[in-house]
């Protein structure tokens, strides 16, 4: 028996907040991704570097993960030639001179939210929330994992979110310019 979903109504939809990341944060996060990840990367000045760590993302609730549409989410198929995201502490993922993720996927609201947008991420049944405030689009590294990315606006609210692009680490485009989180 086939059962038709139904609709969401105002009572049924969670808001899920995001605390910003306060200025002291924001000026380490500004000097780790400037100096830190840029070597990491291997790429100098050429691309926007990688902002996510620990102290910027925080991990849903189980009601939060549990109240998130599917419908409105990008899903990423692992890849399993990509390393682990970690070796003994170290993020590998962020580290591509190191054999780290090189793969990204820009994405975006498909409705405009005022320069002021969260993304997260759902990786082996745990959901996350960067608590970056994002303008239109974002770059998320893809991994060895299956991943669904999904998009928070300022009201709490799950957004739709779409990729509109793919491309790699140090491939000279113009993508390389956009936020990576």
């Amino acid at each position: 028996m086939v059962s038709t979903p139904q609709p969401e109504t105002k009572e049924q939809i969670m808001c899920i907040k995001v605390e910003k990341v306060g200025l002291l944060k924001r000026f380490v996060n500004f000097w780790i991704s400037q100096i830190f990840n840029r070597l990491l990367a291997g790429r100098g000045f050429f691309e926007s570097p990688q902002q996510t760590h620990r102290g910027n993302y925080r991990e849903l609730t189980s009601s939060e993960l549990a109240s998130l549409s599917e419908k409105k989410m990008v899903f990423h198929q692992g890849d399993p030639r990509q390393c682990d995201s970690h070796y003994r502490g170290f993020p590998m993922c962020h580290a591509p001179i190191f054999g780290g993720w090189t793969n990204y996927y820009v994405l975006e609201p498909t409705e405009k939210i005022c320069w002021d947008w969260h993304v997260g991420w759902i990786v082996n049944g745990k959901g996350y929330v960067s608590r970056i405030s994002i303008g239109e689009e974002v770059r998320m590294l893809g991994g060895n994992r299956d991943t669904k990315w999904f998009a928070l606006g300022n009201d709490g609210q799950q957004k739709k979110l779409v990729c509109r692009r793919q491309g790699k680490i140090g491939d000279g485009s113009y993508l390389g310019l956009i936020p990576l989180l």
